[in-house]
């Protein structure tokens, strides 16, 4: 991982999650890094949900005495059965090849080692179907994780984040900032983007599956606080046209 000298890191707690055994760290750059053996502390990077950098995360608890005892014991079953196993093809050596115990003792080894391999291809699944007790999943913006953590809020009514300069992508501390709902509109209506986009929209509806009706509805809807997937199945319209609605990166000359 490349260091940087103006780069401060602050470990992100995540309340409803118990007994969190790998942990993230954000960075006032805007850039994300665990502690998880796999990433060995390696910066995260995550995907794109709307443009947005964003993470999906799992996090495992530690598993409870009784799941380690049932997983030890899973292992003994293993062991006890390459034993077995062993045993057999000790016993074959003192038979005579083609006789009727050396024929006996081949079969019972092919069957003995079919049981093991069954039972080491079942072993971890059952241990994955064990650890789903002690999984939970969580997904996360990366602007979220930086403003919750280098930026205080200047009130309750402050709610939303935005990109200063408009780049989805620059989660630097200093470009993002919490804001109102109507400091959000006036920001996002000057969004070079959304400008664009609304000129080539404005009046071209030819072809469009949704009426001025119907957006004024579904602005209502997630005003109301309706999913965008929700709204996208009732519609028939894909999850993104109903987030560049709820943006107004489409039919933003509408109003409610």
């Amino acid at each position: 991982m490349e260091k940087k000298s103006d780069e401060i890191w602050k470990k992100i707690v995540f309340e409803k999650i118990k007994d969190q055994v790998n942990h993230l760290y954000v960075s006032n750059l805007g850039r994300i890094k665990s502690n998880s053996k796999q990433s060995a502390g390696n910066i995260l990077s995550g995907s794109l949900k709307e443009g947005y950098p964003s993470l999906s995360l799992r996090f495992m608890a530690p598993r409870t005495p009784k799941n380690e005892k049932i997983i030890q014991k899973w292992k003994e079953e293993i062991d006890a059965k390459k034993v077995q196993l062993d045993d057999l093809v000790a016993q074959k050596e003192k038979y005579k090849k083609g006789s009727r115990n050396f024929i006996s003792i081949t079969n019972e080894i092919k069957s003995a080692k079919k049981i093991l391999n069954d039972t080491k291809i079942e072993h971890p699944k059952k241990v994955r179907v064990l650890d789903k007790e002690r999984t939970t999943y969580y997904g996360g913006l990366v602007h979220s994780f930086v403003a919750q953590k280098f930026l205080k809020k200047p009130s309750k009514k402050h709610l939303y984040i935005i990109h200063v300069d408009y780049n989805k992508s620059n989660n630097n501390a200093s470009n993002l900032k919490w804001v109102t709902k109507d400091e959000w509109g006036a920001h996002q209506a000057k969004n070079p983007t959304v400008k664009k986009a609304r000129s080539q929209f404005r009046g071209n509806y030819k072809g469009m599956k949704l009426t001025e009706k119907d957006v004024i509805k579904i602005k209502k809807l997630l005003q109301d606080g309706k999913r965008a997937v929700d709204l996208a199945r009732k519609y028939d319209v894909s999850e993104m046209a109903i987030y560049r609605i709820k943006s107004g990166e489409n039919w933003g000359h509408i109003k409610i």
